[in-house]
């Protein structure tokens, strides 16, 4: 693993080391009622959260997050994980921060979160022929090719097409809600 420049090593989390978060119910109560989003957080942002923190936790072995450990933890996380995976991690730990009473100026000073998008490329971009070559491909197989052609005309990403019910498609409106 590298070194930063200050020549600090990070540790390893530890598979199955304990999570010393003092309170994590405090925690997701905090994020639940003091934190102004637009809308409410779901579970699925707070469990994300909250698995940052427990990352905290191991990666700090029991010390008091300090300005250094915590550019340490971010630093290791920069190393350890690819942008998209990196931005729940940092909003949850500008959360946490704030939450064990940091200071907004220095947690935002501290966390800077990079938008992750990508602008596409032609070559990340299906031609026509390819398009209809993956549709011809899985003509056969009623699912699949459902779920492609759905796929290409909604928009959807992966995890909203996972979760779609089938009273969200209203065919007579040409819509997915």
């Amino acid at each position: 693993m590298k070194k930063n420049n200050t020549g600090y090593v990070p540790k390893k989390a530890v598979d199955g080391a304990k999570v010393t978060m003092k309170d994590q119910k405090s925690f997701i109560k905090y994020l639940t009622t003091e934190v102004k989003t637009k809308g409410k957080i779901s579970k699925h942002t707070i469990n994300g959260y909250v698995r940052a923190i427990n990352h905290l936790e191991k990666f700090l072995d029991g010390a008091e997050p300090t300005k250094q450990n915590i550019k340490e933890f971010i630093y290791y996380v920069k190393e350890k994980y690819q942008t998209n995976s990196q931005t729940p991690i940092f909003g949850g730990l500008r959360h946490y921060l704030r939450f064990i009473g940091w200071d907004n100026s220095t947690v935002k000073e501290l966390v800077k979160i990079t938008p992750t998008i990508e602008t596409k490329t032609p070559e990340d971009i299906l031609s026509v022929e390819e398009l209809q070559s993956l549709f011809n491909a899985t003509k056969t197989d009623i699912l699949t090719n459902t779920i492609i052609k759905c796929l290409y005309n909604s928009g959807l990403r992966r995890s909203e097409l996972v979760a779609l019910n089938v009273n969200d498609v209203k065919p007579e409106l040409g819509i997915v809600v």
